[in-house]
């Protein structure tokens, strides 16, 4: 049977109900691979071509894992309408050399409730809601971005992220995440949330359209520059509702956010506003470097001796 590779977690009862297209996992075929087809309800016959990475298996509807089973995308690739992860605890691994594309502009790619992504191929979201389940519980995702792997939004669509009340979004970036819209940490009057993505050693965080975060009520929303590299097309950042402490923390001298073009200005704004900070010591840097705009986290002179009484 041809197996499928499946990368996106899609709206679950409502755009379900929304579709009626929609397929739910059983494991009627014994394995973990998303691509055998009695693996789902109702069974799925996969069009494609040589089901080669460049000639991806397809089948435009929803797809929902509603249990706590790990879904494993290996080796083929695959574009679906969407995917969803709803109220379970389920693991989605989309291996290397696997191309996942979720193509339905209505949140292709959701994470309701609970449930983790492990993304060491290739990811293509038309568009993301993470943890923004309306059940009144609490809920945990991770995505994780593995070294080597790419996530990107490929439309001018929202990447919703902690919307509702005790919601708590995780996403580690080792290798590449591209977004194009991104909110995250609840919207206004959420309680309770936190928002954390982690760009360690290796990983590249980008901003290719705007960013809009938001740390209301007890919440925390943060982006962790722990060695990793944040960039920035443009400068346009929506801080209504954000605190400070919260945004962007450099917390690895080797990290460091460029922005195109001189925006020391904006940057310094950010920084008085709190919205860009430090845990390191030695100096927060906002430079010109090359025409573009560079901040980074300067080290102490070497030598420097600190004396405490």
């Amino acid at each position: 049977m041809k197996t499928k590779f499946l990368a996106s977690t899609a709206l679950a009862c409502t755009f379900f109900a929304m579709s009626g297209l929609a397929v739910e996992w059983d494991g009627g075929a014994g394995s973990l691979f998303f691509g055998d087809g009695a693996n789902w309800n109702p069974d799925v016959a996969w069009d494609s071509g040589a089901g080669s990475t460049n000639d991806p298996y397809v089948e435009a509807q929803s797809f929902a894992v509603n249990s706590n089973a790990t879904v494993t995308l290996n080796g083929l690739s695959f574009n679906v309408s969407d995917l969803d992860l709803n109220h379970a605890s389920g693991r989605v691994v989309i291996t290397s050399n696997t191309t996942l594309k979720a193509t339905g502009v209505a949140n292709s790619f959701a994470v309701w409730n609970r449930g983790t992504v492990d993304v060491y191929g290739k990811l293509e979201m038309a568009s993301a809601q993470i943890a923004v389940d309306t059940l009144n519980t609490d809920c945990s995702v991770t995505l994780n971005v593995l070294s080597g792997g790419q996530a990107l939004l490929t439309h001018n669509n929202s990447f919703h992220a902690t919307y509702g009340d005790r919601r708590n979004t995780t996403i580690n970036v080792d290798g590449s995440l591209t977004l194009k819209l991104l909110q995250s940490a609840g919207w206004t009057n959420a309680t309770g949330n936190s928002f954390g993505i982690y760009v360690n050693h290796g990983g590249v965080f980008n901003v290719s359209h705007s960013l809009t975060m938001f740390s209301d009520n007890n919440s925390t929303s943060k982006i962790y520059l722990d060695g990793g590299v944040m960039n920035w097309s443009t400068a346009t950042f929506g801080t209504n509702g954000l605190s400070s402490g919260n945004g962007m923390v450099f917390r690895d001298y080797d990290s460091f956010m460029t922005l195109s073009g001189n925006q020391t200005n904006t940057v310094q704004a950010w920084i008085n506003a709190g919205f860009v900070s430090s845990t390191k010591s030695g100096t927060l840097m906002n430079q010109l470097d090359g025409g573009n705009t560079k901040v980074y986290v300067k080290p102490p002179p070497y030598g420097t001796v600190i004396f405490i009484k």
